[in-house]
């Protein structure tokens, strides 16, 4: 008995001190005295290997990464069936494309790119930021706009003329990811408030705006997918490497399998059921990005709701198979 005392106050005496080194520190300091407390300049009463930003030490990064990004992702027009360089946009072949550089200047990373050499260019004032930015979207619209022109009648996007060399205007023209248009569009509408693009840049912006807004998913009448959203026309946030691969489409919905969504073109399927499955759909999207506590994703409710059911129904007596042959 006296043992085990001991081994319990021998414990609690080890337990104090580390309890007390894992409290932590409780800060009350109002940011008018300090405030460092709320911008993570807290000061601490040990060596650390960094110290806060200073402004000169910002400018340097930011010049370093603008070095990078110029050098790695240039504008480089290129004869899209020749692949011979072409250095004067005012003289461009019927077919233009973009080189194939380290860092492409027309995606999403790229959008985010811009807007951020934008903001440089405010906070620093430092024209370097803006004439990155400006070069790389007026050249864009401008290679848009003679691709647009030069497209043969009735072209779609799974029907675009491909580019023996380089990347086309297609991602331009006819978008379809979500990301990529929303990212670029938010770059040239950002680019036009600045004054930069020479009123070039508004085509571009309502082509991207009017795929934003309407140019997702459509859903044929009469699926799972149409019931659930109550409309034909969807509009998804999605961001995926692969897709559906339409040479075996014709075997698989023969199988059973319904292509119910697809792109405005109809080019990618979006989405799928199993036509003899109670409540079976998958799609590109994620729904989750869309559902709100207090306001569900179509998708979302449609699955709990067939949940309950099917659990409601399970739950029911079976009804008897015997036969009450009266006497």
């Amino acid at each position: 008995m006296t043992a085990r005392i001991s081994l319990v106050i021998a414990a609690l005496l080890i337990a104090g001190p580390v309890a007390a080194q894992s409290t932590p520190t409780q800060v009350h300091t109002p940011p008018q005295v300090d405030p460092g407390v709320y911008s993570g300049r807290l000061k601490v009463d040990y060596p650390t290997p960094y110290d806060p930003a200073t402004e000169d030490a910002i400018r340097k990064t930011l010049e370093l990464v603008h070095a990078y990004v110029d050098q790695s992702a240039p504008v480089r027009v290129i004869d899209g069936d020749t692949g011979a360089p072409v250095n004067d946009l005012t003289r461009l072949p019927a077919k233009v494309a973009l080189a194939r550089t380290d860092l492409q200047i027309l995606t999403y990373e790229w959008g985010v790119t811009y807007a951020g050499m934008l903001r440089a260019a405010q906070v620093t004032s430092d024209r370097r930021y803006g004439h990155y930015t400006d070069e790389r979207l007026s050249a864009l619209a401008v290679l848009a706009a003679h691709a647009k022109k030069n497209l043969p009648p009735d072209t779609t996007r799974s029907n675009f003329p491909p580019s023996a060399h380089g990347l086309s205007m297609r991602s331009i023209l006819m978008p379809r990811a979500l990301d990529d248009a929303g990212a670029m569009c938010a770059a040239f509408i950002k680019a036009e408030l600045a004054g930069l693009g020479d009123k070039k840049l508004r085509p571009w912006i309502d082509n991207y705006v009017q795929y934003v807004s309407s140019g997702q998913f459509r859903l044929e009448d009469g699926t799972l997918a149409r019931k659930v959203y109550g409309r034909k026309q969807v509009l998804e946030r999605h961001r995926h490497r692969y897709e559906f691969n339409n040479a075996y489409r014709e075997q698989l919905e023969a199988k059973g399998l319904v292509c119910s969504g697809a792109s405005p073109d109809e080019s990618l399927v979006e989405m799928i059921e199993l036509r003899d499955h109670p409540w079976f759909v998958a799609t590109q999207a994620h729904p989750e990005f869309k559902s709100r506590p207090m306001d569900c994703h179509p998708l979302f409710k449609g699955f709990i709701k067939a949940a309950l059911a099917h659990s409601a129904q399970r739950r029911q007596p079976a009804k008897s198979k015997l036969k009450v042959v009266k006497g």
